[in-house]
Protein backbone atom coordinates (compact mmCIF):
# COMPACT_ATOMS: atom_id res chain seq x y z
CA UNK A 1 0.00 0.00 0.00
CA UNK A 2 2.86 2.41 0.82
CA UNK A 3 4.39 1.99 -2.62
CA UNK A 4 1.07 2.51 -4.38
CA UNK A 5 0.34 5.58 -2.28
CA UNK A 6 3.70 7.12 -3.17
CA UNK A 7 3.01 6.52 -6.86
CA UNK A 8 -0.45 8.03 -6.97
CA UNK A 9 -0.37 10.88 -4.48
CA UNK A 10 1.38 12.91 -7.15
CA UNK A 11 -1.37 12.40 -9.68
CA UNK A 12 -4.06 13.29 -7.21
CA UNK A 13 -2.14 16.39 -6.23
CA UNK A 14 -2.61 17.64 -9.78
CA UNK A 15 -6.27 16.84 -10.48
CA UNK A 16 -8.99 14.25 -10.76
CA UNK A 17 -11.74 15.43 -13.06
CA UNK A 18 -15.35 14.79 -12.13
CA UNK A 19 -16.26 15.47 -15.75
CA UNK A 20 -14.85 17.33 -18.74
CA UNK A 21 -16.22 20.70 -17.63
CA UNK A 22 -15.96 20.54 -13.83
CA UNK A 23 -12.51 19.44 -12.68
CA UNK A 24 -12.10 18.47 -9.04
CA UNK A 25 -8.75 19.52 -7.63
CA UNK A 26 -7.61 17.11 -4.91
CA UNK A 27 -4.70 17.65 -2.58
CA UNK A 28 -1.56 15.55 -2.03
CA UNK A 29 -3.07 13.56 0.85
CA UNK A 30 -6.35 12.71 -0.84
CA UNK A 31 -5.39 9.32 -2.26
CA UNK A 32 -5.53 7.77 1.20
CA UNK A 33 -9.21 8.79 1.33
CA UNK A 34 -10.19 6.79 -1.76
CA UNK A 35 -12.33 3.71 -1.00
CA UNK A 36 -9.95 1.17 -2.56
CA UNK A 37 -9.83 -2.02 -0.51
CA UNK A 38 -6.89 -4.32 0.29
CA UNK A 39 -7.21 -6.12 -3.07
CA UNK A 40 -8.13 -3.17 -5.26
CA UNK A 41 -5.02 -1.19 -4.34
CA UNK A 42 -2.47 -3.84 -5.40
CA UNK A 43 -4.66 -4.71 -8.40
CA UNK A 44 -4.48 -1.11 -9.59
CA UNK A 45 -0.70 -1.07 -9.16
CA UNK A 46 -0.29 -4.38 -10.99
CA UNK A 47 -2.65 -3.65 -13.87
CA UNK A 48 -1.31 -0.13 -14.42
CA UNK A 49 2.38 -0.86 -13.86
CA UNK A 50 3.73 1.14 -16.86
CA UNK A 51 1.66 4.14 -15.82
CA UNK A 52 2.76 3.75 -12.20
CA UNK A 53 6.42 3.51 -13.19
CA UNK A 54 6.26 6.74 -15.21
CA UNK A 55 4.47 8.54 -12.40
CA UNK A 56 6.98 7.27 -9.88
CA UNK A 57 9.85 8.68 -11.94
CA UNK A 58 8.16 12.07 -12.29
CA UNK A 59 7.22 12.02 -8.64
CA UNK A 60 10.82 11.60 -7.54
CA UNK A 61 11.85 14.50 -9.77
CA UNK A 62 9.06 16.66 -8.40
CA UNK A 63 9.95 15.97 -4.78
CA UNK A 64 13.61 16.80 -5.40
CA UNK A 65 12.65 20.11 -6.99
CA UNK A 66 10.25 20.98 -4.17
CA UNK A 67 12.88 20.19 -1.56
CA UNK A 68 15.43 22.37 -3.37
CA UNK A 69 12.88 25.18 -3.53
CA UNK A 70 12.17 24.94 0.20
CA UNK A 71 15.89 25.04 1.05
CA UNK A 72 16.62 28.18 -0.94
CA UNK A 73 17.73 31.20 1.06
CA UNK A 74 16.14 33.54 -1.49
CA UNK A 75 12.76 32.01 -2.44
CA UNK A 76 12.02 34.84 -4.89
CA UNK A 77 15.33 34.98 -6.76
CA UNK A 78 16.36 33.69 -10.17
CA UNK A 79 17.17 30.22 -8.85
CA UNK A 80 13.67 29.93 -7.38
CA UNK A 81 12.10 31.05 -10.64
CA UNK A 82 14.04 28.37 -12.50
CA UNK A 83 12.90 25.66 -10.09
CA UNK A 84 9.28 26.79 -10.40
CA UNK A 85 9.55 26.67 -14.17
CA UNK A 86 10.83 23.10 -13.98
CA UNK A 87 7.97 22.19 -11.65
CA UNK A 88 5.47 23.68 -14.06
CA UNK A 89 6.94 21.59 -16.87
CA UNK A 90 6.54 18.47 -14.75
CA UNK A 91 2.90 19.39 -14.12
CA UNK A 92 2.30 19.61 -17.87
CA UNK A 93 3.95 16.23 -18.38
CA UNK A 94 1.80 14.73 -15.64
CA UNK A 95 -1.53 16.02 -16.99
CA UNK A 96 -2.18 13.16 -19.49
CA UNK A 97 -1.09 10.59 -16.90
CA UNK A 98 -3.58 12.04 -14.42
CA UNK A 99 -6.33 11.84 -17.03
CA UNK A 100 -5.43 8.21 -17.72
CA UNK A 101 -5.46 7.36 -14.03
CA UNK A 102 -8.80 9.09 -13.56
CA UNK A 103 -10.33 7.05 -16.37
CA UNK A 104 -9.06 3.81 -14.79
CA UNK A 105 -10.41 4.71 -11.36
CA UNK A 106 -13.78 5.55 -12.85
CA UNK A 107 -14.07 2.55 -15.17
CA UNK A 108 -12.60 -0.23 -13.03
CA UNK A 109 -13.04 0.84 -9.42
CA UNK A 110 -16.30 2.80 -9.29
CA UNK A 111 -14.70 6.08 -8.21
CA UNK A 112 -17.48 8.37 -9.37
CA UNK A 113 -18.36 12.03 -8.89
CA UNK A 114 -19.96 11.51 -5.47
CA UNK A 115 -16.77 9.90 -4.14
CA UNK A 116 -14.56 12.66 -5.50
CA UNK A 117 -16.79 15.43 -4.17
CA UNK A 118 -16.85 13.81 -0.75
CA UNK A 119 -13.06 13.55 -0.70
CA UNK A 120 -12.71 17.15 -1.84
CA UNK A 121 -14.86 18.30 1.06
CA UNK A 122 -12.79 16.38 3.64
CA UNK A 123 -11.56 18.61 6.43
CA UNK A 124 -7.79 19.27 6.36
CA UNK A 125 -5.43 18.90 9.29
CA UNK A 126 -4.15 16.25 11.67
CA UNK A 127 -5.79 12.81 11.89
CA UNK A 128 -7.54 13.55 8.60
CA UNK A 129 -8.31 9.97 7.57
CA UNK A 130 -10.08 9.10 10.83
CA UNK A 131 -12.03 12.38 10.87
CA UNK A 132 -13.09 11.78 7.27
CA UNK A 133 -14.27 8.25 8.17
CA UNK A 134 -16.34 9.66 11.05
CA UNK A 135 -17.87 12.29 8.77
CA UNK A 136 -18.88 9.59 6.28
CA UNK A 137 -21.22 8.14 8.90
CA UNK A 138 -23.06 11.47 9.01
CA UNK A 139 -22.88 12.04 5.24
CA UNK A 140 -23.79 8.64 3.79
CA UNK A 141 -25.67 6.95 6.64
CA UNK A 142 -29.09 8.36 5.64
CA UNK A 143 -29.63 9.01 9.35
CA UNK A 144 -32.93 9.51 11.08
CA UNK A 145 -33.33 12.52 13.36
CA UNK A 146 -32.75 10.34 16.44
CA UNK A 147 -29.63 8.75 14.94
CA UNK A 148 -28.18 12.13 13.95
CA UNK A 149 -28.92 13.63 17.36
CA UNK A 150 -26.84 10.87 18.94
CA UNK A 151 -24.00 10.53 16.42
CA UNK A 152 -23.22 14.18 15.64
CA UNK A 153 -21.98 14.95 19.17
CA UNK A 154 -20.10 11.64 19.29
CA UNK A 155 -18.24 12.54 16.08
CA UNK A 156 -17.36 15.96 17.45
CA UNK A 157 -16.19 14.46 20.75
CA UNK A 158 -14.01 11.71 19.31
CA UNK A 159 -12.46 14.09 16.77
CA UNK A 160 -11.59 16.58 19.50
CA UNK A 161 -10.27 13.93 21.90
CA UNK A 162 -8.08 12.24 19.29
CA UNK A 163 -6.60 15.58 18.22
CA UNK A 164 -5.83 16.36 21.87
CA UNK A 165 -4.23 12.95 22.41
CA UNK A 166 -2.21 13.36 19.24
CA UNK A 167 -1.01 16.81 20.34
CA UNK A 168 0.06 15.32 23.68
CA UNK A 169 2.00 12.60 21.89
CA UNK A 170 3.76 15.18 19.71
CA UNK A 171 4.66 17.23 22.77
CA UNK A 172 6.09 14.19 24.58
CA UNK A 173 8.11 13.23 21.53
CA UNK A 174 9.70 16.69 21.43
CA UNK A 175 10.56 16.56 25.14
CA UNK A 176 12.71 13.43 25.05
CA UNK A 177 16.12 14.27 26.47
CA UNK A 178 17.66 11.42 28.48
CA UNK A 179 17.35 7.64 28.66
CA UNK A 180 15.30 7.52 31.87
CA UNK A 181 12.74 10.13 30.84
CA UNK A 182 12.69 8.67 27.33
CA UNK A 183 11.41 5.33 28.67
CA UNK A 184 8.70 7.06 30.72
CA UNK A 185 7.64 9.25 27.82
CA UNK A 186 7.51 6.25 25.51
CA UNK A 187 5.11 4.56 27.94
CA UNK A 188 2.98 7.69 28.06
CA UNK A 189 2.92 7.91 24.26
CA UNK A 190 1.90 4.26 24.00
CA UNK A 191 -0.86 4.82 26.57
CA UNK A 192 -2.23 7.80 24.63
CA UNK A 193 -2.14 5.80 21.40
CA UNK A 194 -3.95 2.87 23.05
CA UNK A 195 -6.57 5.24 24.46
CA UNK A 196 -7.19 6.69 21.02
CA UNK A 197 -7.51 3.23 19.42
CA UNK A 198 -9.96 2.07 22.08
CA UNK A 199 -12.08 5.19 21.61
CA UNK A 200 -12.08 4.54 17.86
CA UNK A 201 -13.25 0.97 18.41
CA UNK A 202 -16.02 2.10 20.77
CA UNK A 203 -17.20 4.71 18.27
CA UNK A 204 -17.70 1.99 15.65
CA UNK A 205 -19.39 -0.26 18.22
CA UNK A 206 -21.99 2.48 18.62
CA UNK A 207 -22.31 2.84 14.83
CA UNK A 208 -22.77 -0.95 14.54
CA UNK A 209 -25.67 -0.81 16.96
CA UNK A 210 -27.40 2.43 15.97
CA UNK A 211 -27.39 2.03 12.17
CA UNK A 212 -29.25 -0.74 10.36
CA UNK A 213 -27.63 -3.08 7.84
CA UNK A 214 -28.25 -0.99 4.72
CA UNK A 215 -27.03 2.19 6.44
CA UNK A 216 -23.84 0.55 7.66
CA UNK A 217 -23.18 -1.00 4.25
CA UNK A 218 -23.55 2.40 2.54
CA UNK A 219 -21.00 3.93 4.92
CA UNK A 220 -18.61 0.99 4.74
CA UNK A 221 -18.39 1.14 0.93
CA UNK A 222 -17.17 4.74 1.18
CA UNK A 223 -14.56 4.23 3.89
CA UNK A 224 -10.89 4.81 3.03
CA UNK A 225 -8.47 1.90 2.84
CA UNK A 226 -7.19 2.32 6.40
CA UNK A 227 -10.74 1.55 7.63
CA UNK A 228 -11.49 -1.20 5.11
CA UNK A 229 -10.30 -4.38 6.83
CA UNK A 230 -12.54 -6.52 9.00
CA UNK A 231 -11.41 -7.71 12.42
CA UNK A 232 -12.13 -11.41 13.09
CA UNK A 233 -12.68 -12.07 9.38
CA UNK A 234 -13.59 -15.75 9.52
CA UNK A 235 -15.58 -15.45 12.74
CA UNK A 236 -17.71 -12.72 11.20
CA UNK A 237 -18.04 -14.71 7.98
CA UNK A 238 -19.42 -17.83 9.66
CA UNK A 239 -21.96 -15.73 11.57
CA UNK A 240 -23.58 -14.14 8.55
CA UNK A 241 -27.38 -14.32 8.69
CA UNK A 242 -28.92 -17.47 7.26
CA UNK A 243 -25.59 -19.18 6.50
CA UNK A 244 -26.38 -22.81 5.69
CA UNK A 245 -24.16 -25.84 6.44
CA UNK A 246 -23.60 -26.20 2.69
CA UNK A 247 -22.40 -22.61 2.38
CA UNK A 248 -20.18 -23.01 5.41
CA UNK A 249 -18.57 -26.15 3.98
CA UNK A 250 -17.89 -24.46 0.65
CA UNK A 251 -16.41 -21.40 2.36
CA UNK A 252 -14.15 -23.56 4.54
CA UNK A 253 -12.92 -25.38 1.44
CA UNK A 254 -12.26 -22.05 -0.30
CA UNK A 255 -10.26 -20.74 2.67
CA UNK A 256 -8.22 -23.94 2.81
CA UNK A 257 -7.53 -23.70 -0.93
CA UNK A 258 -6.28 -20.12 -0.67
CA UNK A 259 -4.00 -20.98 2.26
CA UNK A 260 -2.65 -24.10 0.55
CA UNK A 261 -2.09 -22.65 -2.91
CA UNK A 262 -0.61 -19.42 -1.58
CA UNK A 263 1.80 -21.06 0.88
CA UNK A 264 4.58 -21.76 -1.62
CA UNK A 265 4.49 -18.21 -2.97
CA UNK A 266 4.62 -16.80 0.55
CA UNK A 267 7.69 -18.91 1.38
CA UNK A 268 9.33 -17.67 -1.81
CA UNK A 269 8.49 -14.05 -0.98
CA UNK A 270 9.93 -14.40 2.53
CA UNK A 271 13.18 -15.87 1.18
CA UNK A 272 13.48 -13.17 -1.47
CA UNK A 273 12.87 -10.43 1.09
CA UNK A 274 15.61 -11.89 3.24
CA UNK A 275 18.12 -11.79 0.38
CA UNK A 276 17.01 -8.32 -0.73
CA UNK A 277 17.93 -6.94 2.71
CA UNK A 278 21.58 -7.37 1.75
CA UNK A 279 22.72 -3.82 0.95
CA UNK A 280 25.76 -5.10 -0.93
CA UNK A 281 23.65 -6.99 -3.47
CA UNK A 282 24.64 -6.29 -7.08
CA UNK A 283 22.20 -4.14 -9.08
CA UNK A 284 21.50 -6.87 -11.66
CA UNK A 285 20.84 -9.46 -8.95
CA UNK A 286 18.60 -7.06 -7.02
CA UNK A 287 16.53 -6.30 -10.13
CA UNK A 288 16.13 -10.01 -10.89
CA UNK A 289 15.05 -10.82 -7.32
CA UNK A 290 12.63 -7.90 -7.26
CA UNK A 291 11.03 -9.09 -10.48
CA UNK A 292 10.79 -12.62 -9.09
CA UNK A 293 9.14 -11.33 -5.92
CA UNK A 294 6.68 -9.27 -7.93
CA UNK A 295 5.67 -12.35 -9.91
CA UNK A 296 4.98 -14.28 -6.69
CA UNK A 297 2.97 -11.38 -5.28
CA UNK A 298 0.96 -11.18 -8.51
CA UNK A 299 0.11 -14.89 -8.22
CA UNK A 300 -1.06 -14.35 -4.65
CA UNK A 301 -3.19 -11.42 -5.74
CA UNK A 302 -4.78 -13.45 -8.55
CA UNK A 303 -5.59 -16.20 -6.07
CA UNK A 304 -7.22 -13.78 -3.63
CA UNK A 305 -9.19 -12.06 -6.40
CA UNK A 306 -10.43 -15.47 -7.56
CA UNK A 307 -11.45 -16.42 -4.03
CA UNK A 308 -13.39 -13.17 -3.72
CA UNK A 309 -15.31 -13.91 -6.94
CA UNK A 310 -16.09 -17.44 -5.76
CA UNK A 311 -17.22 -16.29 -2.31
CA UNK A 312 -19.64 -13.84 -3.94
CA UNK A 313 -21.16 -16.80 -5.79
CA UNK A 314 -21.54 -18.76 -2.55
CA UNK A 315 -23.19 -16.03 -0.50
CA UNK A 316 -26.62 -14.50 -1.09
CA UNK A 317 -27.06 -10.77 -1.81
CA UNK A 318 -28.41 -10.31 1.73
CA UNK A 319 -25.38 -12.03 3.21
CA UNK A 320 -22.99 -9.96 1.09
CA UNK A 321 -24.69 -6.77 2.29
CA UNK A 322 -24.40 -7.99 5.89
CA UNK A 323 -20.68 -8.60 5.30
CA UNK A 324 -20.24 -5.12 3.83
CA UNK A 325 -22.11 -3.70 6.84
CA UNK A 326 -19.62 -4.93 9.47
CA UNK A 327 -17.90 -1.77 10.75
CA UNK A 328 -14.13 -1.50 11.11
CA UNK A 329 -12.50 -2.38 14.45
CA UNK A 330 -15.60 -4.27 15.66
CA UNK A 331 -14.87 -7.83 16.81
CA UNK A 332 -17.27 -10.74 17.22
CA UNK A 333 -16.88 -10.27 20.97
CA UNK A 334 -17.93 -6.62 20.66
CA UNK A 335 -21.10 -7.71 18.88
CA UNK A 336 -21.81 -10.18 21.70
CA UNK A 337 -21.49 -7.55 24.44
CA UNK A 338 -24.13 -7.78 27.13
CA UNK A 339 -25.82 -4.67 28.47
CA UNK A 340 -23.61 -4.75 31.60
CA UNK A 341 -20.52 -4.27 29.43
CA UNK A 342 -22.14 -1.52 27.40
CA UNK A 343 -23.03 0.31 30.61
CA UNK A 344 -19.70 -0.10 32.40
CA UNK A 345 -18.71 3.20 34.01
CA UNK A 346 -22.05 4.88 33.22
CA UNK A 347 -24.10 6.17 36.16
CA UNK A 348 -27.81 5.81 35.39
CA UNK A 349 -30.54 8.11 36.62
CA UNK A 350 -33.45 6.40 38.42
CA UNK A 351 -35.77 6.66 35.43
CA UNK A 352 -33.06 5.19 33.19
CA UNK A 353 -32.68 2.20 35.53
CA UNK A 354 -36.41 1.57 35.32
CA UNK A 355 -36.34 1.77 31.53
CA UNK A 356 -33.39 -0.63 31.39
CA UNK A 357 -35.21 -3.15 33.60
CA UNK A 358 -38.23 -3.00 31.28
CA UNK A 359 -35.97 -3.49 28.25
CA UNK A 360 -34.38 -6.58 29.77
CA UNK A 361 -37.79 -7.99 30.57
CA UNK A 362 -38.91 -7.49 26.97
CA UNK A 363 -35.97 -9.55 25.67
CA UNK A 364 -36.07 -12.20 28.37
CA UNK A 365 -38.09 -14.57 26.17
CA UNK A 366 -35.65 -14.25 23.29
CA UNK A 367 -32.74 -14.97 25.65
CA UNK A 368 -34.46 -18.09 27.00
CA UNK A 369 -35.15 -19.32 23.47
CA UNK A 370 -31.49 -18.79 22.53
CA UNK A 371 -30.21 -20.67 25.58
CA UNK A 372 -32.59 -23.58 24.98
CA UNK A 373 -31.56 -23.89 21.33
CA UNK A 374 -27.86 -23.73 22.29
CA UNK A 375 -28.34 -26.59 24.77
CA UNK A 376 -30.08 -28.68 22.11
CA UNK A 377 -27.23 -28.19 19.65
CA UNK A 378 -24.63 -29.11 22.28
CA UNK A 379 -26.58 -32.25 23.21
CA UNK A 380 -26.84 -33.25 19.55
CA UNK A 381 -23.08 -32.83 19.15
CA UNK A 382 -22.28 -34.99 22.17
CA UNK A 383 -22.91 -38.15 20.12
CA UNK A 384 -20.32 -37.34 17.43
CA UNK A 385 -16.53 -37.23 17.30
CA UNK A 386 -14.73 -33.86 17.18
CA UNK A 387 -13.66 -34.26 13.53
CA UNK A 388 -16.82 -35.87 12.19
CA UNK A 389 -18.94 -34.19 9.48
CA UNK A 390 -21.85 -34.16 11.90
CA UNK A 391 -19.83 -32.21 14.46
CA UNK A 392 -18.81 -29.69 11.82
CA UNK A 393 -22.50 -29.27 11.00
CA UNK A 394 -23.26 -28.72 14.70
CA UNK A 395 -20.54 -26.07 14.87
CA UNK A 396 -22.05 -24.33 11.84
CA UNK A 397 -25.47 -24.43 13.46
CA UNK A 398 -24.05 -22.97 16.66
CA UNK A 399 -22.33 -20.12 14.82
CA UNK A 400 -25.56 -19.41 12.96
CA UNK A 401 -27.41 -19.31 16.27
CA UNK A 402 -24.77 -16.95 17.65
CA UNK A 403 -25.27 -14.72 14.62
CA UNK A 404 -29.00 -14.59 15.35
CA UNK A 405 -28.18 -13.83 18.98
CA UNK A 406 -25.94 -10.96 17.91
CA UNK A 407 -28.81 -9.46 15.95
CA UNK A 408 -31.14 -9.68 18.96
CA UNK A 409 -28.52 -8.10 21.21
CA UNK A 410 -27.98 -5.26 18.74
CA UNK A 411 -31.72 -4.59 18.64
CA UNK A 412 -31.78 -4.31 22.43
CA UNK A 413 -28.63 -2.17 22.44
CA UNK A 414 -30.15 0.12 19.76
CA UNK A 415 -33.05 0.85 22.11
CA UNK A 416 -30.58 1.39 24.95
CA UNK A 417 -28.50 3.87 22.96
CA UNK A 418 -31.28 5.78 21.21
CA UNK A 419 -34.00 5.85 23.88
CA UNK A 420 -32.41 5.40 27.32
CA UNK A 421 -28.86 6.79 27.40
CA UNK A 422 -27.91 10.38 26.61
CA UNK A 423 -25.23 11.37 24.08
CA UNK A 424 -23.14 12.70 26.97
CA UNK A 425 -23.22 9.33 28.73
CA UNK A 426 -22.28 7.45 25.55
CA UNK A 427 -19.50 9.92 24.82
CA UNK A 428 -18.01 9.40 28.29
CA UNK A 429 -18.14 5.62 27.76
CA UNK A 430 -16.59 5.96 24.28
CA UNK A 431 -13.71 8.11 25.50
CA UNK A 432 -13.17 6.11 28.70
CA UNK A 433 -13.71 9.06 31.03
Amino acid sequence: MTRLRSLLLLALACSLCADDTAPLQLGPGDFELLPLDELEQPQLLRDQRPLATRMQRLGRQRERLRKQLQELDAPRGAAADQLRAQLAELERELAPLVAELTAVLRADFGIDDSVLRSIKSARPGENRVARYAHDLVLEFGALSDAQRALLEPLVADIDGAQLAWLASQRRLERQRDDRQSDALQRQQIQALSAQSREAERRFWIVVDVVLDTSQRAAVRRMLPNAFDRHVDNLQHLYRLPGLTPSQSTRLEALVAQVVSEGAADQVEIDLLNQELRNRELARERRDALTEQRQAAQDRQLDLRLLSRRISKQILTPEQLEAWDAIPPYVTVGNRNMRSEERLRGIKLEPEQSLALAALRENYEGARDTYNQRAREIREMGADFGPDSPQMQMMETMMMGLQGDGQQTQREAARTLYLEILTPEQLSAWMLGI
